[in-house]
């Protein structure tokens, strides 16, 4: 017990001198420019005040809002199929759910790479980064809607029915 809250304090002071170094160091350039101007045109020579963060922002927004597109839905798809329909195919769905909880990143981005990258030819984009992310939310997205469908009770359903609502 000792040993790990002696290696866990460790890391931790570790990991707050890294932080207060770099606060230290470069807090005076956070500024308006900094979060609003690209890279374009900087060079190595250039002080650091000449560049922004604007391209890393937008990237990543567009990375991730492409993923969420993709795989909110899918998830969501997925999830009624799960609670709405039985059978084998149900038990064997839920299972690669499941196992896709647990799966590293880079087997992700490795799958996307084999399917997508090498086969199509594009090379490396942003949308192939976007498929990876989508690989990722999609055991997540799945768990908690299947979550919130189980909440729905039963009455519910049938009461839909009875009033002409179709099962989809």
């Amino acid at each position: 017990g000792a040993l790990v809250t002696s290696a866990a304090t460790t890391v931790t002071i570790a990991l707050g001198l890294v932080v207060a170094f770099l606060v230290s160091r470069g807090y005076h350039l956070i500024s308006w420019h900094f979060l609003t101007h690209a890279q374009s045109g900087v060079t190595q020579t250039a002080p650091a005040t000449a560049g922004g963060i604007s391209h890393a922002i937008i990237g990543t927004l567009e990375e991730v809002g492409i993923a969420v597109l993709i795989g909110a839905p899918a998830g969501i798809i997925t999830a009624i199929f799960i609670n709405e329909v039985g059978g084998r195919i149900t038990s064997l769905v839920r299972t690669v759910v499941t196992a896709m909880s647990a799966l590293p990143t880079i087997v992700a981005g490795l799958f996307i790479y084999v399917i997508y990258i090498s086969i199509t030819h594009h090379g490396f984009s942003g949308f192939a980064g976007s498929l990876a992310l989508s690989i990722m939310l999609l055991p997540n997205v799945t768990r908690t809607t299947e979550e919130v469908l189980k909440v729905v009770h039963g009455s519910l359903r049938e009461a839909s029915m009875a009033l002409g609502a179709p099962q989809w």
